[in-house]
């Protein structure tokens, strides 16, 4: 083999490898910075997830509130409301 094809062939094989670790560098932090957002995301969309539950419950109270007056007094009595024709009677020992 020719000396000159040689060194031709390492310096092809070194500028391989350097584009390569040029490459690596550049998409490196951006690969981690699209798996942080991804997580972020994931825990953004389980707060929503939290947040709708958190709306169907109170839509639904409001439908009872509004169509079950027995869901009122049990909800009323629960916050320690009496009738106009009640009394309490605290027992202490």
């Amino acid at each position: 083999m020719n000396y000159w094809t040689i060194i031709y062939r390492f310096a092809v094989a070194i500028l391989l490898v350097l584009v390569l670790v040029g490459l690596i560098c550049v998409f490196l932090p951006k690969y981690r910075s699209l798996q942080r957002l991804d997580e972020e995301r994931a825990l953004h969309n389980q707060e929503i997830d939290e947040l709708e539950e958190h709306i169907r419950t109170l839509e639904y109270n409001q439908r009872q509130f509004r169509s079950n007056p027995q869901f009122v007094e049990r909800i009323a009595r629960e916050a320690g409301m009496l009738k106009t024709n009640e009394f309490t009677y605290r027992v202490e020992e």
